[in-house]
């Protein structure tokens, strides 16, 4: 099972995010619409029992609703060298380095690499000639904001079409200092 924990988009928020990647169409590998959004944690592949443990881990982890806005673009690994085109995360950025370290913490894993909460937009493995148009179109765009109430473990199946993803398991938000009963 290819496993990743993420938080899910709405649906206006993922038509215009697709609507201004349809500039890159045909120079990049776009996200499909409904494939939009912020991965939190990427685990790679995992057994059913390995699942149920993670599953077990992260049911305990509790989060305060919080609200994301998403804004403007970027690359990684850089804009001379540009790999991954992503939209960025405005407000509510700390809320989701916090989820993200608390998620990590719960599960004792040591991140490699530092935490850069994006939506990827498009992966590209050559020169992009539309790509200077893009970044002066969308660099300060405002795509819109949501208020997080969930995350989700989604499992990943590659398939010719590309991915297909299927949620497994939906965590809700709650204040942590309230107990649930």
């Amino acid at each position: 099972m290819r496993l990743f924990l993420a938080i899910d988009l709405p649906m206006k928020i993922k038509r215009k995010l697709y609507n201004a990647s349809e500039m890159l169409d045909g120079e990049v590998r776009r996200v499909r619409k409904e494939n939009l959004h912020i991965t939190l944690h990427f685990f790679g592949e995992k057994t059913k029992k390995e699942m149920r443990i993670i599953n077990q881990i992260i049911e305990n982890v509790s989060f305060k609703p919080f609200k994301v806005s998403i804004e403007g673009i970027g690359f990684f690994p850089s804009e001379k060298f540009v790999r991954v085109i992503w939209a960025g995360i405005g407000e509510g950025k700390k809320e989701l380095q916090k989820l993200h370290e608390s998620i990590l913490s719960s599960l004792q894993i040591k991140e490699k690499e530092r935490f850069v909460p994006h939506i990827t937009l498009a992966r590209a493995n050559r020169f992009v000639p539309s790509l200077k148009e893009f970044k002066e179109t969308y660099k300060t765009a405002f795509f819109g904001s949501f208020v997080v109430k969930e995350f989700l473990l989604v499992e990943s199946h590659l398939g010719k079409g590309g991915a297909r993803y299927e949620i497994l398991v939906s965590y809700q938000g709650r204040d942590p200092a309230k107990p649930s009963f």
